[in-house]
Formats: structure tokens, sequence, C-alpha cells
């Protein structure tokens, strides 16, 4: 379940909720936590401090400190920022979602993947039956994505591999606390108005600090404070032997 409203030019902020649907029955919630909740999912743009036209709570360190035990629950963690692809470059850009089944070890073929710089994420998949890897990538060209992953098959570093394309944005719905956590059925298969899933068009010509910074937005790095950020990009190019001003 995931928290969405709101756009920051080419992005938007969500906070993810992790366990509500599992180990957050509504029951346990105190009215003030609907509240809060509630609150972050329609207006995740709000700081901490305008929240409380929208909740119970009188005390913004009141509000900090529920946060930050939602965050400790693993109930809630972010917030973080997803980009529009369609924004970010001129090439046609989308994610791609490839299943790869491994014949070697998790360590030497994440090795291998880590070699292409367009890789986002990777997760071990369990199955009893196969060792897999889901990995993320961003593309703009999936045709030369696929033969990087026909070249690991054919020198035995993976057995298979399928690459799905998702080129749509996704669309989070807001959840509402204060309703049943099992929603009727009855209207699931009436007509309705499907949601703008389109990326939008590039309009914006990006410079080095605006793509550095994009993978810290993106990524859920622990503070989006450019300063911060600044700190985390001068230790990492220092280890790397170069030089940020």
């Amino acid at each position: 379940m995931a928290f969405n409203q709101g756009t920051i030019c080419s992005f938007d902020k969500i906070y993810i909720s992790l366990k509500v649907t599992t180990t957050m029955k509504q029951q346990y919630l105190s009215e003030s936590e609907k509240e809060l909740l509630t609150a972050i999912g329609r207006h995740p743009q709000m700081s901490m401090k305008e929240l409380i036209n929208y909740t119970g709570y009188k005390r913004v360190s009141s509000i900090v400190r529920k946060v930050n035990e939602f965050r400790e629950q693993n109930f809630l963690c972010g917030p973080i920022y997803r980009a529009d692809l369609g924004k970010l470059s001129k090439n046609p850009l989308h994610r791609l979602m490839c299943i790869i089944e491994c014949s070697q070890s998790y360590e030497t073929i994440i090795s291998y993947l880590k070699l292409t710089e367009s890789l986002v994420w990777v997760y071990p998949v369990l199955s009893s039956h196969k060792e897999l890897l889901i990995v993320g990538f961003l593309s703009s060209n999936d045709t030369e994505v696929t033969a990087l992953f026909q070249l690991l098959k054919d020198n035995n570093i993976i057995t298979d591999f399928v690459v799905r394309a998702r080129r749509h944005q996704d669309v989070k719905e807001c959840p509402n606390f204060f309703e049943d956590f099992v929603p009727p059925l009855d209207t699931l298969c009436a007509p309705c108005e499907p949601p703008d899933i389109f990326f939008g068009r590039h309009d914006t010509e990006w410079n080095e600090c605006d793509i550095r910074t994009l993978s810290y937005l993106c990524g859920g790095y622990e503070s989006i404070k450019l300063t911060n950020i600044l700190k985390k990009e001068r230790r990492l190019d220092k280890k790397n032997g170069r030089t940020i001003k």
C-alpha cells in the first residue's frame, strides 16, 4: 500500500505503508493515528507543522514522534520520490523488470549486473524449485538490454531470463483509515474513468547536479537535504579519486 498525492516538477512524493494490511488492524489505531496516516496519504507534500491542521495532535513534536514510531515498527517508510521518466530524457525512457534463472551464485550474477549502469534494484525470489533473481533496470533501448542478458546466458552465467517493459506510470490510491479494511465488491466491475498513466514530455535541460541528486530522491536516502547529499557525494568522490565542487 502506498500513499501518493501531488507533484513537484517531475517527481511525486510518496510514503510507503509496509504492514498496515497485515499487522496494523484498524481497531488498534487511535482516532489521532488514523487522522495522521490519512493526512500523510492525502497531503504528502506537507511539513510536520502543516499536518497539525489535519489531525487531532496539538504539537509538532507529537506528530514527529508518532511518525518515527510508525517507521520503527516498519509500518511506514519514506518519503521517497517517483520520477516522471518521460520528463527526464529526450529518448524514450521506461522501466524494465527482468526475471533471471540462475546457474551460478547470486553474488557472481549480481557482480555482472552491477556493470550495467542502468541497474536500479535486485531482489532474490523465494522458490523451492529454482534460484531466481528479479531485477529492475531503466532502459531507452530494450534490444540492447536483452542482448546483454543473452550474452550472460550464452556464457553460462545465467540459465534463462524473461524481460517485461513498463511504459507507464504507477497510480496509487490513498487509503482512508476510517473505512472498512475489507471494501465492498459490488461495484468492482462497474465502468469507471481510468487514471492518466502516461509519462510527460521532456521540457527541461537537466544539469549534472540534477542527475546526481536524482538517485537520492528516488532511492529513499535518509535525508533529502542538499547539504547532506553533497556530503555523501564528496565521500564517494574521495573514495573514487574524484573532486566535486
